[in-house]
């Protein structure tokens, strides 16, 4: 974990390293949580922002792929996301949207 002390008030930032995010995002105990922990801790998403994302909110660009989601306030924020992420949010929708007839 990594601790800078802020320069114009108290307290710290407070920020994991890029392993200890694979080990967040290892540890979870399904899929869809594990979508949701590298959303957070990769993209900066809060909770309901993540609870919202589907994969129309995933855009390809020239800088390649983006994430777009409504935030606070009906502000629009922007992430980059991984080709990795980006293939299991649009797998887990896939299977979310089969029916459940056999």
């Amino acid at each position: 974990m990594n601790l800078r002390e802020h320069e114009h008030r108290d307290g710290y930032k407070v920020w994991l390293s890029s392993s200890e995010i694979d080990q967040l995002v290892e540890a979870a105990p399904n899929a869809s949580a594990s979508i949701a922990f590298a959303l957070g801790a990769r993209c900066g998403l809060r909770s309901q922002e993540i609870a919202d994302v589907t994969p129309k909110d995933i855009h390809d660009t020239d800088a390649g792929w983006i994430l777009r989601v409504r935030g606070k306030g009906d502000k629009y924020r922007e992430a980059w996301i991984s080709d990795e992420l980006v293939t299991r949010i649009q797998t887990a929708a896939d299977f979310r949207a089969e029916p459940d007839h056999y």
